[in-house]
């Protein structure tokens, strides 16, 4: 999703995901107002983040599915540490299981 774009404000609501949304681009930002809510229905993580530097994910609830996910995030690949010159961050995002159709 973010592969053509920098960044994304999701709109109140609920986004029922069939594939992760992939942020491969150093600096991107994936916004959610009004608590937008990632639900993954085929058992994929909500969002995928590259092994890239600066990313800015925040406003965002992530909801478990009728398929069981091993993660509803994935920052990075395996044993990356991240980049010191521009760490990324997360703030006010949330996940839970069930909700409010269970």
């Amino acid at each position: 999703m973010l592969d053509q774009y920098k960044y994304v404000v999701l709109q109140p609501g609920q986004y029922n995901l069939t594939d992760s949304i992939k942020i491969n681009k150093e600096g991107s930002v994936l916004l959610g107002i009004g608590m937008a809510t990632l639900i993954s229905t085929t058992g994929r993580p909500c969002i995928e983040v590259a092994n890239v530097g600066g990313v800015r994910v925040a406003g965002i609830l992530l909801e478990a599915g009728p398929i069981k996910s091993e993660t509803l995030l994935r920052w990075g690949a395996t044993a990356w540490t991240g980049s010191q010159d521009q760490p990324g961050v997360m703030s006010d995002v949330f996940a839970r299981v069930g909700g409010p159709n269970d």
